[in-house]
């Protein structure tokens, strides 16, 4: 386990290791969440204060971290509730502290990945989106057969930049032209309606030039989008587990985005700090 904190200066970016153990993967979520609360209890007598909780996506831990983030509703005395407590369909369920949970926006990419490549597709509003279709479209964009050979082929589901390159061609590709068949055009317009998720998941990790809130109003497209599409396939359209992810991200971000805009009205906030893999610039490191 590590903290990270959300200082853009590289000195204080990186992980900083506080507990190191072994594990038989065998914990059940009641040992990983005492484990968990010790560690928040370490923190609280040191006077550190903590944002949000995050894992690698292991199940037993995520099931834990989830038991003890939603606990109870954002309390109107809170100072966060002007900010966050009114806004339409958001979640503020929290535990003590107002601490939340987050999930590393690199691992939403490579569920996005995986969600395409699956074998049952992604399903929007009743049409299927096979890789297959996906690959015809992005062939006829001008992508040549060996890169899609690479981008839609599975053999390493933690090959974040491969991933991220195939949510771009998808995201980019253009809309159907007037003289398609209305079959083929149907296609072409829910794989741009998808493209628009993927694009409103993507740009605000990967456009420098973005001012925080347009990062923020991207995220909120985000999941407002991922909602309504969640809604008409539910586990057709993708893993319930993406599903939730996304809304869990997006959750996060505004919560640390309103702490920070509390605790230093004048700091300078990077949402691609909200991630996990600085604790492995620590691994080998004992």
């Amino acid at each position: 386990m590590a903290l990270g904190s959300l200082n853009p200066a590289h000195a204080i970016q990186s992980a900083h290791l506080i507990v190191v153990l072994g594990t038989c993967k065998r914990e059940t979520a009641d040992e990983h969440g005492y484990l968990l609360q010790t560690v928040i209890d370490a923190c609280k007598a040191h006077g550190i204060i903590l944002y949000c909780l995050v894992s690698d996506g292991e199940s037993k831990r995520g099931l834990a971290l989830n038991q003890m983030t939603l606990k109870f509703p954002l309390s109107v005395s809170s100072r966060l509730f002007p900010l966050l407590g009114r806004l339409s369909l958001f979640d503020t369920l929290v535990r003590s502290g107002n601490l939340t949970l987050d999930k590393d926006y690199q691992h939403i990419f490579k569920h996005a990945w995986n969600a395409i490549l699956r074998s049952k597709g992604v399903s929007i509003n009743g049409t299927i989106l096979t890789t297959s279709i996906i690959g015809q479209h992005l062939a006829e964009s001008g992508i040549s057969t060996g890169r899609l050979d690479v981008l839609l082929n599975l053999n390493d589901c933690q090959d974040v930049p491969l991933a991220l390159s195939l949510l771009l061609a998808i995201w980019k590709l253009p809309e159907p032209s007037t003289d398609v068949a209305p079959g083929y055009a149907q296609t072409c317009q829910l794989i741009n309606i998808f493209g628009e998720l993927l694009s409103s998941l993507i740009q605000p990790y990967i456009t420098p030039s973005l001012t925080l809130y347009d990062q923020l109003k991207l995220l909120s497209e985000a999941v407002h989008l991922s909602l309504a599409l969640y809604c008409l396939g539910r586990g057709a359209f993708v893993p319930v587990q993406f599903y939730a992810d996304i809304a869990i991200m997006v959750k996060n971000a505004y919560f640390c985005v309103a702490k920070t805009q509390l605790d230093n009205p004048m700091a300078k906030f990077h949402l691609t700090l909200l991630r996990t893999d600085r604790l492995e610039s620590q691994f080998g490191n004992l």
